[in-house]
C-alpha cells in the first residue's frame, strides 16, 4: 500500500501536465482549422470580385445596346402618334438579354466559405445578387419572347408597345441599380481588386 502512494502522487501531478498538452493540441489544431477557413474565404472573396468585375463589364455593354433599342422603339411609337389612321409602321421590339454569372457566390456559399466574410459584406452580396437574378429574370420571361416581333399596324399595337417600352424602363433601372451595386462592391474591396490586377500582370 505504501508504494503505491507515490505512484498515485505521481499520477496526480502528471494529469494537469496531460491536460494541458492536451488543450494545447486542441488549440493548435483550431488555430490551423481557422488559418485553413480564412484562407478559403480569401480565394472565394477574389473570385467573387473576378466575377462582378466581368458581371459590371457585361451589364454595362448591355445597358447601352438597349437604350439604343428603347430610343428606336420610342421614336417609332411617336410616329405611329403624327401619321395618318391608315399609315403602317413596322416595328421592331428587341431587346438583348446579357448572360451574368453567380457562380462565385454559389461556391462561396456551399463551401462554407462565407462564414468567414463580414455580415456586412454577405448582405449586400445576397442584395446584389437578388438584384442580378431579377434583371436576368425579366430578360429571359419575358423580353425573349419579343426578340424577333414585328408589329405592322398603326395605332392599335400603340398599348404592347407602350407595356414593352415600360418593361424596359422598369428593366433599366434594375440594371442601373446593380451597376452601383457591383461599383460600390468593388469600391470597398479595392484592395482585393488590386492584388488580383497585380497576380495578372506577372
Amino acid at each position: 500500500m505504501s508504494q503505491l502512494r507515490p505512484n498515485l502522487r505521481q499520477i496526480l501531478l502528471e494529469v494537469p501536465a496531460i491536460i494541458l498538452a492536451v488543450f494545447l493540441a486542441l488549440a493548435v489544431d483550431n488555430c490551423n482549422e481557422n488559418r485553413k477557413e480564412k484562407a478559403l474565404a480569401n480565394k472565394a472573396l477574389e473570385a467573387i470580385v473576378l466575377e462582378i468585375q466581368e458581371n459590371l463589364s457585361v451589364l454595362d455593354s448591355n445597358l447601352t445596346a438597349n437604350e439604343l433599342k428603347r430610343e428606336q422603339m420610342q421614336a417609332t411609337r411617336d410616329s405611329l402618334l403624327v401619321k395618318g389612321e391608315e399609315a403602317k409602321v413596322s416595328v421592331s421590339i428587341g431587346y438583348n438579354q446579357a448572360i451574368m454569372s453567380n457562380g462565385a457566390w454559389e461556391m462561396a456559399k456551399l463551401s462554407g466559405a462565407i462564414r468567414r466574410f463580414e455580415p456586412r459584406t454577405i448582405q449586400n452580396l445576397s442584395e446584389m445578387y437578388y438584384l442580378q437574378e431579377m434583371y436576368m429574370n425579366l430578360g429571359n420571361q419575358y423580353f425573349a419572347q419579343l426578340a424577333s416581333a414585328g408589329f405592322h399596324q398603326n395605332k392599335e399595337e400603340l398599348p404592347r408597345i407602350d407595356a414593352s417600352l415600360n418593361l424596359i424602363k422598369i428593366t433599366e433601372s434594375i440594371g442601373n441599380a446593380l451597376m452601383a451595386s457591383y461599383s460600390a462592391f468593388l469600391e470597398d474591396h479595392d484592395d482585393i481588386a488590386d492584388r488580383l490586377a497585380t497576380k495578372g500582370g506577372d
